[in-house]
């Protein structure tokens, strides 16, 4: 049998992985204690429940509730859903159009910022987790070409967004969320593109994902640009991506597998 495990997010305290995995025939939330054998489901449903990310007060997960044949481009509103951390029923707090990416602070005082994409602006907002779409923070001119590889990620203190375009793919550009003053980071990986990026549990760098003609490479980048190969394999169907634990200790991030059973006929 064949399943998909997308690792998203962890628990405050660094205890557990929430990711999304397809095991029951469409997508659910689930949270994987390290060192158990075996996961607990913690959102179910008939569509498919995905990008779980957990709030800065660890009570909620925020996630997307997606059409089983959902595609990035469609035209259909997004539904934005949280529910209790520990169990429980769910509730809508966004349904718009546009809509593709939540990142959260790991702690108070931070919060959340969602992104709502147009023809050829990428536009992110403040958001709570109880109230929902906040004021917007900044807009991106995007190239509606290839509208899909902006990529963005909140700081784990919520004060910066890392921001990284397919236009400019060396380079991260840094924003103040408080100040709307921006930097760049210019990424020195020779060889290397087709970058995404995750902040260190320190807030002083960066796991970046990147590519070359026949792998994939994990590079860790410092404030000044310098990069640091952690992880190098061959291309893999769903990419290569981690998620940095709280405490700084662990990264998460998916690994292809397969199993079999080999059986002996005799006498045939």
């Amino acid at each position: 049998m064949t399943f998909y495990d997308a690792p998203s997010d962890w628990t405050p305290d660094s205890k557990a992985i929430i990711f999304a995995s397809d095991r029951n025939g469409n997508f659910d939330i689930f949270k994987q204690t390290l060192g158990e054998r075996f996961a607990e489901p913690i959102m179910a449903g008939p569509e498919g429940e995905l990008d779980p990310t957990v709030s800065p007060d660890g009570n909620w997960i925020l996630y997307f509730d997606r059409p089983t044949q959902f595609r990035l481009n469609a035209t259909d509103p997004l539904s934005l859903k949280r529910a209790p951390i520990s169990g429980g029923p769910a509730q809508e707090v966004l349904n718009e159009r546009g809509f593709a990416r939540i990142s959260c602070a790991q702690r108070l005082p931070g919060g959340c910022v969602v992104d709502q994409r147009t023809e050829n602006q990428l536009r992110l907002y403040s958001f709570d987790p109880l109230r929902g779409k906040g004021p917007e923070l900044t807009s991106i001119e995007i190239d509606p070409s290839v509208r899909t590889e902006y990529y963005w990620e909140l700081s784990p203190d919520g004060s910066q967004i890392a921001i990284m375009t397919a236009t400019s793919a060396n380079r991260i550009r840094i924003l103040s969320v408080a100040e709307k003053t921006s930097r760049d980071v210019e990424i020195v990986a020779p060889g290397w593109s087709g970058f995404s990026d995750k902040w260190s549990a320190d807030g002083n760098g960066w796991f970046v994902t990147a590519h070359s003609a026949a792998s994939e490479v994990l590079l860790h980048v410092d404030e000044q640009g310098r990069a640091t190969v952690l992880r190098e394999q061959p291309m893999s169907v769903g990419g290569l991506w981690v998620i940095p634990s709280p405490d700084g200790r662990y990264l998460a991030f998916p690994v292809e597998t397969s199993s079999g059973n080999a059986w002996l006929i005799e006498k045939f």
